[in-house]
């Protein structure tokens, strides 16, 4: 191989014309198509707030007073579908206040689901919903940045 002043020079050779034309569609077309996302994607971790630390702080103890229905049963039952849909139609039409909230309480059976699906908040509202409360001793409140979009 012969060398300049000490630096060896690699001399390429093609031996195959396809060679060429595989090591000049990397050149031309994905390198830069590689950077390209690249940078729309260091561009998008940082738009969503992807370099700033994680601010966590521990909060105290916790009451979400809730207003629902427990349910026992299958989860594909019309029984669940009517509880759940009835519910979500008063809370977008303003009777009850506050998120929607499915509370799972387990089940060692695959077929069968033990939920409290309620709204957040103490709405008053008709007969037949039960009052739940979730407490808790403390935790973690985690936020990312002061973001404003």
């Amino acid at each position: 191989m012969p060398s300049i002043g000490g630096i060896v020079q690699i001399e390429y050779a093609f031996t195959d014309r396809n060679q060429f034309f595989v090591l000049k569609f990397f050149l031309n077309k994905v390198l830069p198509m590689a950077g390209i996302l690249a940078f729309i994607g260091l561009f998008s971790y940082w738009y969503l707030g992807g370099f700033e630390p994680l601010n966590v702080e521990e909060s105290g103890a916790l009451d979400y007073p809730l207003m629902g229905k427990y349910y026992e049963g299958s989860p594909n039952a019309a029984e669940f579908r009517e509880i759940f849909e009835s519910l979500r139609d008063q809370i977008k039409s303003g009777q009850m206040q506050g998120p929607l909230v499915l509370v799972d309480y387990g089940s060692e059976d695959s077929e069968l689901i033990q939920v409290f699906v309620g709204a957040q908040g103490d709405s008053s509202v008709g007969a037949g919903w039960e009052r739940n409360h979730i407490r808790s001793s403390g935790g973690f409140e985690v936020s990312l940045g002061n973001r404003s979009w």
